[in-house]
């Protein structure tokens, strides 16, 4: 009988029970440890790049794990003043938002300060620092730019 998709199959090997032996090497189980063992050393002799620091990693991998814990605390919050509101309990469905704002609050204000971090940089590559904008740049739309708009010291 032939199989469908072209392709011919192996016949499955038992190798015995998926518990971890002795190393001998002959099992699947060791042959598997053995290549996974053979890549990860492949992976962690890499060569890394001088402009990538082990403290800039451990920062991104510190912000990322704070944003999910945020997620999931304003997630878990906004879910309970859900439940709050449906059983008609508004007074306690308000005061049970209070942590989820401070959060969006705190947020806020991190993204600002980066926002401005990355407005005072560019300013400095592009050595413009006393040049000041009519609006604030981001109300700035682009239908708004016009010769006038750029004339305007």
């Amino acid at each position: 009988m032939a199989e469908e998709g072209g392709g011919s199959r192996e016949e499955f090997k038992y190798s015995g029970p998926l518990n971890p032996c002795d190393s001998c090497s002959r099992c699947n189980y060791c042959q598997y440890k053995q290549l996974a063992k053979e890549k990860n050393e492949g992976i962690t002799t890499m060569k890394t790049s001088m402009a990538i620091s082990a403290d800039r990693v451990i920062d991104k991998v510190d912000q990322n794990k704070k944003d999910t814990n945020n997620f999931a605390t304003k997630f878990g919050i906004l879910k309970k003043a859900s439940v709050l509101m449906f059983y008609e309990r508004p007074n306690d469905c308000f005061d049970a938002l209070v942590p989820a704002i401070k959060i969006i609050q705190e947020q806020q204000k991190e993204q600002n300060e980066k926002n401005d971090m990355i407005k005072r940089k560019w300013e400095m590559k592009l050595n413009c620092q006393d040049i000041e904008l009519p609006k604030d740049y981001r109300k700035i739309k682009p239908e708004d730019i016009t010769d006038e708009f750029l004339k305007h010291e």
